[in-house]
């Protein structure tokens, strides 16, 4: 179920969006005491504001702020199961509050500049656990950026350059954060060759 606000006209453009969903239930891993055991279904919110804006016939951005809640699965950390772990349980929610930005510019004709960078504060809340409650959430980069530039070249209008640089800082590797996976960055270079063809394009 969504509810959708957007202010339809020309760039700039403003809009809002509040929605809900239905998740199935998780399943129980095999370190718990309870494994296989599948568990309610999850009901999901997520609220989104941002907008849209244009500046001169070459550049375009974006600003998206949103604010995500969903329960809370997990394993308690200690138990009786082989592993010495607990149950796995519904308890408390994962709350998503970030900030998105992307752009779009094409200085050239022939060549595109995209890029997207994000901000997000992912926690726990409300499981009962003090070493929890209020950490980051496991796997989850506080903030990622993505570059692309794209050119054509001159009097090969068919091949393409392309040059791609993704970027994500550390993130939590354990449930109470004390272990962490450091930040890294990764670059990408490479061609592309649209052949001509009587049906769909075909790029190498």
């Amino acid at each position: 179920v969504a509810v959708t606000g957007v202010q339809t006209c020309a760039l700039p453009i403003s809009f809002a969006s509040l929605a809900r969903g239905l998740e199935f239930g998780t399943e129980a891993p095999a370190t718990a005491t309870n494994a296989g055991e599948i568990l309610p279904p999850r009901v999901t919110r997520q609220v989104e504001v941002g907008g849209k804006g244009q500046v001169g016939s070459s550049f375009r951005y974006s600003l998206t702020g949103f604010r995500a809640e969903r329960p809370w699965d997990f394993v308690e950390p200690l138990g009786s199961s082989w592993a010495g772990k607990g149950a796995w349980v519904q308890r408390g929610r994962q709350v998503h509050t970030g900030l998105e930005a992307g752009l779009n510019w094409a200085p050239w004709p022939a060549t595109q500049l995209d890029g997207r960078f994000t901000f997000i504060d992912a926690i726990g809340q409300g499981s009962g656990l003090d070493a929890r409650d209020g950490q980051p959430l496991q796997n989850i980069p506080r903030s990622a950026l993505h570059l692309q530039l794209d050119h054509r070249l001159h009097g090969l209008p068919s091949l393409r350059s392309i040059a791609a640089v993704t970027a994500r800082s550390s993130m939590a590797a354990t449930a109470d954060g004390a272990v962490r996976v450091g930040g890294h960055a990764v670059l990408d270079l490479g061609l592309s060759w649209q052949v001509s063809s009587s049906g769909p394009p075909v790029s190498l």
